[in-house]
C-alpha cells in the first residue's frame, strides 16, 4: 500500500505585509513529496564498492563502471541547473516550512487582536440563597461592544502586525540562507567537476611524458632515472585525482540533501547573464535589504508599545446590554419570584492609580522606540557597508581572473615549448614535469577564482534582498 503524503503550504493575505512603506512577499509553496522522493545519501553499497576497488587498485575502473544514480525530481534531465536546485531546496527544506508555519501562527494572532473591535457575547449563571428560602438560579445573557478605548485595541493590532512582519523577515532570511547554501553546494560540485577533468588531463599529459622518457631511455638518450621520476609524478597525479573525486562526492552529497532528491549527473555551467541580473553597479535600495527590514519590524513593535502605553492614561468606553431570567426563587435585582431583568448602558473603565506603573511603562516604551530608531539607522549603515564591501570583492575577483587567464595561457605555451626542448635534449625531464604541475596548478587556481566569483555574486544578491526574484522564487505568489 502506497502512502501518499501531500503537504501544501499556501500563504495568501499573510504573504504581503507593509513595513514602513515596504512590501514584503513570501512565496506560496506547493509540493508533493510522493513525487519528490526523500533525500538519499551515498549508499553503503557504493561506499563498500569504492573501498574494495581502492584496496584492489582498480579505483579508476570502479568509477567508470559504476551505474549512475537514479535521478528523481529533475524530469530525467542530464544536466542539473542552478535554478532547478534552488527551487527544489526552497520547496522541500523543513527549515523553510517551519518558518512559514510560524508566519501563519503570527497571522492568526493578528486576527485575535482584531477581535477586540467585535462584540463580546457571554452567558453567566448566578446562584443565591437568602436565609431559609430556596436557592435562586438566574442565568444572564450579556453583550459588550467596544465604543472607544483611545487606541488600546489599535495598539494591540499594531503590535501583532509588527510581530507578523518580523516573522516575515525571519522567513525570508531562512529562505535566503537555504538559497545561499544550495548555490554554494552547486557551485562546489561544478568546481570539482571541472577540476576532476583538469586532473584527468594532467594524468594524460604526464603519461605522455612517461612514454617520451621511456623511449629516450631505451634509445640511450636519457638515463633510467627519467622514467622513474615520471612514473612517480604519475602516481602523485592519480592520488590527486582521487582527492578531487572525494571533494566532488562530498559536495554532491551536500547538494543532494539540500535538494531533497538524488542526482549524480553533471551540473550545468553557471549562467553568464547572472552578472547582469545581479546589477552590481547600481546602488541598491537599502530599505529592501533584510537587515534593514528586520530593524524596521523592531521599530514598528516598539512604536506600537509606545501607543499602548499612551492609551493606558485614558479610559475605555463600551456599550453593555444584558438580560436575565430567574428560574427558581427571587430575582436578585427585582426581588420578585422568577422575574426578568434587562439592562442597557455605557460602561467606563479607568484605573486611577497604580503606584506610578503607567508612567514608568510610558517612559520605558519611549526609550525602547528611541533605541529602535537608532538601531534602524545603524542597520542602514551596516547594509550599505556590506554591499560596498561585497561589490569590491566581486570587482577584485573579476580583475584577478583576467590575470590568472593570462598566466595559464603563458604556462601552457611554456609547457609545449619544454616538450620540444626535451625531445631535443636541451631540457631535463624534471623541467617538463614541473611545467605540467605548474600548468595544473594554474588551471586549478583559475577554476577556484571562477567559482569564488559566482559565490560572491550570489552573496551580493542575498545582501541586496533580490536573490529570490533573480531566481524566480517569488513568482508563485504574484
Amino acid at each position: 500500500m502506497r502512502l501518499l503524503f501531500y503537504v501544501k503550504l499556501t500563504l495568501s493575505v499573510l504573504c504581503a505585509l507593509p513595513l514602513v512603506g515596504v512590501s514584503m512577499v513570501i512565496p506560496a509553496y506547493s509540493m508533493d513529496l510522493s513525487e519528490q522522493g526523500s533525500p538519499l545519501p551515498l549508499t553503503h553499497e557504493k561506499r563498500r564498492y569504492l573501498y574494495d576497488s581502492a584496496v584492489s587498485g582498480t579505483i579508476d575502473d570502479a568509477y567508470r563502471e559504476m551505474p549512475p544514480f537514479m535521478s528523481r525530481g529533475t524530469g530525467g534531465s542530464v544536466l542539473l541547473h542552478l535554478e532547478e536546485a534552488i527551487s527544489a531546496a526552497v520547496q522541500t527544506h523543513p527549515a523553510i516550512r517551519s518558518a512559514v508555519e510560524l508566519l501563519v501562527q503570527r497571522g492568526y494572532l493578528v486576527s485575535a487582536a482584531k477581535a477586540g473591535y467585535l462584540p463580546q457575547i457571554g452567558l453567566e449563571m448566578q446562584t443565591e440563597r437568602e436565609s431559609s428560602k430556596d436557592i435562586a438560579f438566574t442565568p444572564t445573557l450579556y453583550l459588550s461592544q467596544l465604543v472607544y478605548d483611545f487606541g488600546k485595541t489599535r495598539s494591540q493590532v499594531r503590535s501583532a502586525r509588527a510581530d507578523l512582519g518580523r516573522q516575515t523577515v525571519v522567513a525570508m532570511e531562512q529562505m535566503d540562507s537555504i538559497i545561499q547554501r544550495t548555490a554554494s553546494s552547486f557551485i562546489n560540485v561544478h568546481r570539482y567537476q571541472e577540476q576532476l577533468q583538469s586532473a584527468e588531463t594532467q594524468i594524460t599529459n604526464i603519461r605522455r611524458v612517461v612514454g617520451m622518457a621511456e623511449q629516450r631511455a631505451r634509445s640511450g638518450l636519457a638515463s633510467n632515472s627519467d622514467p622513474i621520476q615520471s612514473r612517480t609524478r604519475l602516481d602523485a597525479a592519480i592520488a590527486n585525482r582521487l582527492t578531487v573525486r572525494t571533494y566532488l562526492d562530498q559536495a554532491r552529497e551536500q547538494l543532494i540533501l539540500l535538494m531533497g532528491f538524488e542526482h549524480d549527473g553533471p551540473t550545468a555551467p553557471m549562467d553568464a547573464e547572472l552578472l547582469a541580473r545581479a546589477d552590481i553597479y547600481n546602488t541598491p535600495e537599502l530599505d529592501n535589504m533584510l537587515v534593514v527590514l528586520l530593524a524596521q519590524a523592531d521599530y514598528e513593535a516598539a512604536d506600537s508599545q509606545l501607543d499602548a502605553a499612551k492609551s493606558a492614561f485614558f479610559p475605555s468606553i463600551s456599550l453593555v446590554a444584558s438580560t436575565e431570567k430567574t428560574l427558581t426563587g427571587e430575582n436578585p435585582n427585582t426581588g420578585v419570584e422568577e422575574d426578568e431583568y434587562n439592562r442597557l448602558g455605557l460602561n467606563l473603565n479607568q484605573t486611577l492609580y497604580q503606584g506610578g506603573r503607567i508612567m514608568s511603562q510610558h517612559k520605558a516604551a519611549s526609550s525602547a522606540r528611541e533605541s529602535a530608531t537608532q538601531s534602524l539607522d545603524a542597520a542602514r549603515l551596516r547594509a550599505k557597508e556590506s554591499v560596498n564591501v561585497s561589490r569590491l570583492e566581486i570587482e577584485g575577483l573579476i580583475a584577478r581572473r583576467k590575470v590568472l587567464v593570462r598566466r595559464t595561457k603563458s604556462i601552457d605555451a611554456t609547457r609545449e615549448l619544454y616538450q620540444e626542448q626535451y625531445q631535443l635534449g636541451t631540457r631535463s625531464v624534471l623541467d617538463l614535469l614541473n611545467s605540467e604541475q605548474e600548468y595544473y596548478q594554474a588551471v586549478t587556481e583559475e577554476l577556484a577564482a571562477d567559482h569564488e566569483f559566482w559565490n560572491a555574486l550570489v552573496y551580493y544578491m542575498i545582501l541586496k534582498g533580490d536573490v529570490r526574484s533573480v531566481f524566480s522564487i517569488e513568482s508563485a505568489s504574484r
